[in-house]
Formats: C-alpha cells, sequence, structure tokens
C-alpha cells in the first residue's frame, strides 16, 4: 500500500535538509497516485517538531495506517521510494 501524505522535518536551509528536500521530490513525482509533501522547518514549528517526537533533521515521516520514519537525506532514491510503496 502506497502512502499518501508525507511530512519532511527539516532544519532551515541545511545542507542535509536542502538534500532531502530535492531527492523526497524526486521520488514522490514517480509515486503514484502522488503523495502529498508537507515540510516543516523546526526551527519555525519547534513544538510541531516536538508533537512528533523528532529530534533529527532532516525526517521524513508518513501518516495513516502504517507509519514510518525515515532519517537522513534520502540519497537512496530506489530504497525510500520502495519503502513508500509498501515493498
Amino acid at each position: 500500500m502506497t502512502v499518501t501524505s508525507l511530512t519532511l522535518f527539516t532544519s532551515a536551509r541545511s545542507a542535509a535538509s536542502i538534500r532531502a528536500i530535492v531527492n523526497v521530490n524526486a521520488i514522490i513525482e514517480t509515486i503514484q497516485p502522488r503523495p502529498k509533501l508537507r515540510i516543516v522547518d523546526v526551527g519555525a514549528s519547534p513544538q510541531e517538531a516536538i508533537d512528533e517526537k523528532v529530534f533529527v533533521t532532516p525526517t521524513l515521516k508518513t501518516s495513516g495506517a502504517r507509519v514510518l520514519t525515515i532519517v537522513g537525506t534520502l540519497d537512496d532514491r530506489s530504497f525510500v521510494r520502495s519503502v513508500l510503496e509498501g515493498q
């Protein structure tokens, strides 16, 4: 089952966060139906990061019946895609 909603927690303009943003956008372009993506800057929304138990950035979280957390720059796009597609 493919996820339908993603939240990427980032740290402003850090190099790792920028790489994760580029990678997640490339990944979701290849998934049908395309998941909704929300990007949260933990500097601007620290309480949301605390509420979601995000202590490291970048962190990608799914929502729904199957909650997943992936930490890092998401450079291994094929692996991240397979995880998001439930394979």
